[in-house]
């Protein structure tokens, strides 16, 4: 194994997502490496995209995203994770990213798991309501198309004060996104994915407002 490879083997994954594996850095606390998990399947008809990346078409779409918050904010933006760059792995290639801590110093835990939380306070959701908003608001300023929205793709850190920060989802599949050719269309979908997240959070807060209602009666 050459010296600038990176030893992964036997080392238990921090985490895991749907494409890949997350470890610890062995060399610095505040980053992560992200290494694909071996894929099995078969595509016959091939985007050219699929065909040039590979499996690496998800990196490839994020790295892009990455690059258009820096062209449109000036500078990383915090309301992504800190790209580091890549590195070669026992496992594959990597890609480094910045670790996002929760005040207990573990893994910021992801929204869904906040939002399954029945000790997350109705103060806090309402909070958190509020960070979704001006999540989206950043979102269409710095023209970045977070196409998979879902609970498991954004960190919340911040303690009291809750701050999302996305981890994975950047970028659209679409052979031809039409996000990228229209702000009018980009405004429209950025609007949509608003909807969506805060239907989660309006649903939480919903029965966890049921709920508090219902206990004071008893």
């Amino acid at each position: 194994m050459p010296s600038d490879t990176i030893d992964l083997l036997g080392v238990e994954p921090l985490a895991a997502g749907g494409d890949h594996w997350i470890y610890q850095h062995p060399a610095f606390a505040d980053q992560l490496i992200k290494v694909m998990k071996p894929s099995k399947k078969v595509h016959n008809l091939r985007r050219p995209s699929v065909r040039r990346f590979k499996q690496m078409r998800v990196w490839q779409r994020e790295i892009a995203e990455y690059i258009a918050s820096l062209a449109h904010n000036g500078g990383h933006c915090d309301r992504l994770v800190r790209q580091f760059g890549f590195c070669d792995t026992s496992l594959g290639p990597g890609m480094i990213v910045g670790r996002l801590n929760g005040p207990d110093g573990a893994l910021a835990p992801q929204l869904e798991t906040v939002l399954r939380d029945a000790n997350t306070s109705l103060s806090g959701l309402e909070a958190l309501r509020e960070d979704a908003n001006a999540l989206f608001d950043t979102l269409r300023d710095i023209r970045v198309d977070w196409e998979d929205v879902t609970p498991m793709n954004a960190l919340v850190t911040g303690g009291d004060a809750p701050r999302l920060v996305i981890i994975d989802g950047l970028g659209s599949p679409a052979f031809f996104p039409t996000t990228h050719i229209s702000d009018r269309i980009f405004d429209a979908a950025n609007e949509r994915r608003r909807a969506k997240m805060l239907r989660w959070i309006n649903g939480t807060i919903a029965h966890r407002s049921a709920d508090e209602a219902a206990q004071k009666l008893r």
